[in-house]
């Protein structure tokens, strides 16, 4: 095993690692009801099937694909299998990004340090969830519109296709449109540039009628293709429904803004300055789309913790060939000693051992008792059995346990990881009740609300509890305490 060898290996096991981890992402159980319902009934669900409080409500069920895939999967392996799917679906996107970085010529230590640093930055959103997909697509496709600036034009003929897919399996798709768009806004600037500062614009491609034609017609497909969704224009318009202030961007912390005070978020923080500065001093010879997507991703990342993904992979190839230019020139003005590195023939070894342990450690994700043991920690497994023998009606539920309950009963949950479906108006307001706000009571009764299950500390339980005319506890348990109305 060659040094380079060993680095990639090494740095891909340690995502690869990363990514095992047991299921216990809320959104992920309402994901695999779902796509169990649209394997049971052989279609595709127009209005909620899952709760009382929005029955029937219109849902657009975007992910109805990767839903179905998770619903077999499930059924096929259980929840190990959703963990095989994340772990794969997350090493190959960072191995295609390693791949990008190496066609522009990025060394292989850079390559490794850069990748793993941008997998990293967006390591919080990893798991058994369909934007993964987004991860591995979007990574794919500014994989293609590397090659087409590195000569291959024809390589963007796979956008369609992958486009298809990708528009019903994650609204992440929008991101890949997004690419396309600024693929041929920067060629065009590309044109405008060389024939205004002739002197200051280096030719690094050929962007030619061929390329123009290439980029232009692979948008227009793009675009036409997404439209080939159960929802339509609908379906194609849905990503956009979460700009803005709304229910998610308020509530979930996911949609939050990264800050300094966390540490989890430096690695992007420091992409963002090399980029910045690598978008200076590379500013004769980097294509412009790079420069331009870079600087808009990187605002959305600050914007929102969700969207560091789409920054980590789309600037990490630009940033490793630029350090590793820079590197190169370092190295050049100064002597090199003769004779081969000691640390080139200890690194194969060490990066071996340190893959099979890194691998060993991952493994464990894999066991059904993992993955029960963690979601027994972070949802009400003892509580839903409980339910599961004494059903209730008009049950008003902790919201991030609501796809769990989902997946768990049969009865009917009052609210789950679905903001966009139930409405910002429902959504402000199931909040407000749930943390006690001032008229709190008369929305549990204007809902007619039987049954309660939160957390002891809820504000809402707490309320509820002091009741005891009105309340009784029906199960507690450390975690949950389920009330039922007298």
């Amino acid at each position: 095993m060659t040094p380079a060898t060993a680095g990639t290996t090494l740095t891909l096991t340690a995502i690869a690692a990363s990514a095992a981890t047991p299921v216990v992402d809320p959104d992920v159980f309402w994901h695999v009801a779902a796509g169990e319902w649209m394997l049971k009934y052989h279609r595709i669900p127009k209005a909620d099937p899952f709760s009382w409080t929005a029955p029937g409500r219109k849902w657009i069920a975007h992910e109805w694909l990767t839903e179905i895939i998770f619903g077999a999967l499930h059924r096929l392996g259980g929840w190990p299998a959703l963990v095989l799917y994340a772990v794969v679906v997350i090493t190959a996107s960072w191995a295609i990004v390693a791949r990008t970085c190496r066609r522009l010529g990025a060394s292989n230590a850079w390559t490794n340090v850069v990748t793993g640093v941008a997998a990293l930055s967006c390591l919080h959103t990893w798991g058994a969830r369909p934007q993964m997909l987004s991860l591995l697509f979007g990574a794919i496709l500014a994989d293609l519109l590397v090659q087409a600036w590195l000569g291959r034009p024809r390589a963007l003929i796979w956008c369609a296709p992958i486009m298809l897919v990708w528009c019903n399996m994650h609204g992440g798709y929008m991101f890949g449109i997004s690419m396309l768009l600024l693929f041929v806004g920067g060629l065009v600037g590309e044109v405008v540039l060389r024939r205004l500062w002739t002197t200051r614009r280096e030719n690094t491609s050929t962007v030619n009628a061929s390329l123009l034609m290439w980029s232009v017609g692979s948008l227009i497909a793009t675009v036409a293709v997404s439209l080939a969704n159960p929802n339509g224009v609908e379906g194609f318009l849905y990503p956009f429904s979460y700009l803005g202030d709304n229910a998610s961007t308020r509530y979930i912390e996911e949609w939050f803004s990264p800050t300094f005070s966390r540490l989890q978020w430096w690695p992007f923080f420091a992409l963002v300055a090399v980029g910045a500065m690598v978008a200076w001093t590379q500013r004769r010879t980097m294509p412009v789309y790079a420069v331009v997507g870079m600087a808009i991703y990187a605002a959305l990342g600050v914007q929102s913790v969700r969207n560091i993904t789409q920054f980590s992979f789309f600037a990490a190839p630009f940033l490793a060939a630029a350090l590793t230019q820079a590197s190169v020139s370092a190295r050049s003005q100064r002597p090199v000693a003769p004779g081969k590195s000691a640390f080139a023939t200890v690194l194969p070894m060490g990066a071996l051992i340190g893959s099979v342990a890194i691998a060993a450690i991952g493994i464990v994700a894999f066991t059904p008792q993992a993955n029960a043991d963690a979601q027994a920690t972070e949802f009400p497994a003892a509580a839903a059995t409980y339910l599961a023998a004494h059903p209730t009606t008009n049950l008003f539920n902790q919201y991030d346990w609501g796809g769990y309950l989902i997946w768990r009963l049969d009865q009917p949950v009052g609210i789950d990881g679905r903001p966009d479906m139930y409405g910002d108006t429902f959504v402000d307001r199931y909040v407000a009740t749930w943390n006690a706000q001032p008229g709190w009571e008369n929305h549990v009764a204007d809902a007619k609300v039987k049954s309660v299950l939160g957390r002891p500390n809820a504000p809402l339980v707490r309320k509820l509890r002091a009741q005891t005319t009105l309340w009784k506890v029906a199960y507690e348990d450390r975690l949950a305490v389920l009330l039922v109305r007298h």
